[in-house]
């Protein structure tokens, strides 16, 4: 995904514009295959938008 980016920039504009409607929509999907109270989940994406289109990343672990 972020190879598509860097290929097409003309892209960017459309993942800015829809990135928090679907995180929005994770958020909802989250609580409804978990049970959790939507306030478990954070209400802005806490990760960076480019970063998690790697297919290796994964977010820092604080408890370690």
């Amino acid at each position: 995904m972020l190879d598509d980016l860097e290929d097409s920039p003309s892209y960017k504009p459309y993942y800015d514009n829809i990135f928090d409607k679907c995180y929005q929509n994770g958020r909802k999907y989250a609580k409804a295959q978990t049970g959790l109270p939507i306030k478990t989940f954070p209400e802005v994406c806490p990760f960076p938008k480019t970063e998690i289109l790697t297919s290796d990343y994964l977010p820092e672990d604080d408890n370690n």
